[in-house]
């Protein structure tokens, strides 16, 4: 009995910590081929964030922030300089090569160097990238202790809770499964995205024995005997470079990537000084590149970056990274390396969750061309060349497992005080998504990268679940219209908007190929369509909601016509009035005078199908 109690405390457990982390977001998007964190996307600025921050500093009084007036904002590359002062600083003189910043200028890599003491009495002899002095600027990575996101005491949740919940992330799986992932360029967040705090999430992780059964096998070769002592892990998007498939202004490199059946062109930013670091540090280290994205695009990128692999030696994506509830997490111990010699380097703090001791947390980069981030960390790191394990000079360095201690206990994110509340973000979240796939879908339909019939079946499936969840949120009293929900959440997705708020039916134009008996099952449904409609006008039945579905089913059958001529004058006659009666609310109804013209204009639809059939 004792081992069946334990067993299901270990399932509820684990259910917990699933809806938990469906709620955190994701480390990286699964549907992307590129890299996607909350904290790899460029975040708005609002002093509001900037007293929650304050007030969450106060009321843990966690004594982790360097002074208001210097940093109001949460970093974990601001850490107090305290930290670096506990112990005494060495007496002995050291001597070593150092590089000189002023020169290195040049992204080219061709950085001079000169020989300098680091016998400097009044200063600290070692450099440490998270003792900088405050940007003026915020920084993207930044997070507060509490995330934006409600803050409750956890609650015991029911099994219709944890179902309903699994129902909705099974229904933005499927329906996401035309999102390229880019929206980690957009300015816009979604209703669930927050503003995520990556020590939340590392304190949070579940214990590593318990995702991972047994031993992860290794995924390097042996390392080789003349190879270096340290291991420099490296991470790629937002670290190394800063890929887009939007535009970007004058870009290093492009290349084309097809994912999902859909082909992208990546534009290539590289960060400053990146080929010299990687020139530099391949002399010293053992270097692997290890990202969260795809194969598909990082493979490509890097044989543009080192085609020839003379800096990076090995090369790790996201099927190596740890899968935590849809988190992908870089477990270190796939490289085979002794962990005592392994340093990884991320902007996103959270990459390293199991291993905290290894991990050195980097400014994120976007397009700064005054950036010199790689070039500061240089010194640091030929530090660690002859420590014989770079664990404690990392924990007393960077101070990340007090970032975590720090995280108030027993609290879980909320995004919602009740089951209404609840809803009201799901329904959000569904509309949100079926903005952005239906836009995607029609630029895949344009380009010819989906068969009419795949669209076709998609696009009427978007549209039905676009009228579903705009109904709930709109009778819910969650939002008054389409148009203040895109407002609100500032999309930009056109082809969407028309393809489901103005038309409401798909743009298929069939160029038939099919038998004359196919063919005619069309025109006959097309044809009981037009009765059909013409004998529900005739019966005064007024209402939008049921004349509404009646037009978007004829149009979908007119366009499966084949022949039909591409000016068919009927056609533009039907697509008007969908247009009008999206516009309109559900329970609205057509007046006198709008019925009359509907029917007129259907009878003169019908006759002029009629008279095509029949020549």
């Amino acid at each position: 009995m004792t081992e069946v109690n334990a067993a299901s405390r270990k399932r509820r457990k684990n259910r917990k910590n699933k809806q938990q982390f469906a709620k955190k977001g994701h480390y990286a998007d699964p549907l992307s081929p590129i890299a996607s964190t909350p904290m790899k996307r460029p975040a708005e600025k609002s002093t509001s964030i900037k007293s929650r921050h304050a007030s969450s500093a106060a009321s843990n009084d966690v004594n982790v922030f360097t002074s208001k007036e210097e940093e109001t904002l949460f970093s974990p590359r601001k850490l107090r300089k305290e930290y670096d002062q506990e112990q005494e600083k060495p007496k002995a003189k050291k001597t070593r090569t150092r590089l000189n910043y002023d020169s290195a200028t040049s992204s080219n890599g061709e950085q001079e160097q000169q020989e300098t003491s680091f016998a400097d009495a009044g200063k600290d002899e070692l450099f440490s990238p998270a003792l900088k002095p405050p940007s003026t600027s915020r920084s993207t990575s930044a997070s507060s202790l509490n995330a934006r996101g409600r803050l409750e005491t956890k609650p015991e949740p029911d099994e219709q809770m944890e179902k309903d919940i699994a129902l909705a992330e099974e229904f933005l799986d499927t329906s996401d499964h035309m999102v390229d992932g880019e929206g980690q360029e957009e300015e816009c967040a979604t209703p669930l995205e927050q503003e995520f705090n990556p020590f939340c999430f590392m304190k949070t992780l579940p214990r590593y024995e318990d995702i991972v059964e047994g031993k992860r096998p290794v995924a390097l070769p042996d390392k080789s005997h003349d190879a270096p002592k340290i291991c420099l892990v490296l991470d790629l998007d937002e670290t190394l470079v800063h890929c887009s498939v939007e535009e970007v202004k004058d870009p290093h490199m492009q290349f084309p990537v097809t994912f999902n059946g859909v082909e992208y062109v990546v534009n290539v930013k590289k960060r400053p000084h990146m080929e010299y670091f990687l020139k530099r540090a391949s002399k010293l280290f053992e270097i692997v590149v290890f990202t969260a994205s795809h194969k598909v695009y990082a493979e490509k990128l890097m044989n543009m970056l080192d085609p020839h692999h003379n800096f990076i030696k090995h090369r790790l994506y996201r099927d190596d990274c740890l899968d935590v509830f849809g988190n992908y997490v870089k477990d270190l111990n796939v490289l085979g390396r002794d962990l005592s010699k392994v340093v990884l380097v991320d902007n996103s703090p959270h990459a390293f969750g199991y291993q905290v001791t290894n991990g050195i947390p980097i400014e994120t980069w976007y397009d700064d061309e005054a950036d010199a981030e790689l070039l500061n960390l240089l010194p640091f790191l030929e530090s660690l060349v002859d420590v014989d394990d770079v664990r404690p000079v990392l924990e007393k360095q960077f101070q990340i497992q007090k970032l975590i201690d720090a995280t108030p206990d027993e609290i879980e994110m909320k995004l919602w005080d009740d089951t209404k509340d609840r809803r009201k973000y799901e329904d959000l979240s569904d509309l949100f998504a079926i903005f952005k796939t239906t836009e995607h879908l029609e630029a895949a339909y344009v380009r010819d990268a989906i068969t009419p019939e795949q669209y076709t079946e998609a696009c009427t499936k978007l549209i039905s679940q676009y009228k579903t969840a705009e109904t709930a949120l709109r009778l819910g009293g969650f939002i008054d219209n389409v148009n203040s929900f895109i407002s609100e959440y500032r999309l930009d997705c056109p082809r969407a908007l028309e393809r489901l708020v103005r038309i409401g039916v798909p743009a298929t134009v069939v160029h038939n190929t099919t038998n004359r008996k196919t063919d005619s099952v069309n025109v006959a449904q097309t044809v009981q369509n037009f009765i059909t409609l013409m004998d529900v006008l005739k019966l005064n039945i007024r209402a939008v909601d049921e004349i509404q579905p009646l037009l978007s089913e004829m149009m979908s059958s007119l366009t499966m016509v084949s022949g039909l001529p591409p000016d068919f004058s009927g056609r533009d006659k039907i697509e008007g009035w969908l247009c009008t009666m999206n516009a309109m609310r559900a329970s609205e109804e057509l007046d006198e005078e709008q019925a009359r013209q509907l029917s007129f204009d259907l009878e003169r639809a019908y006759s002029s199908f009629m008279a095509f059939l029949n020549k």
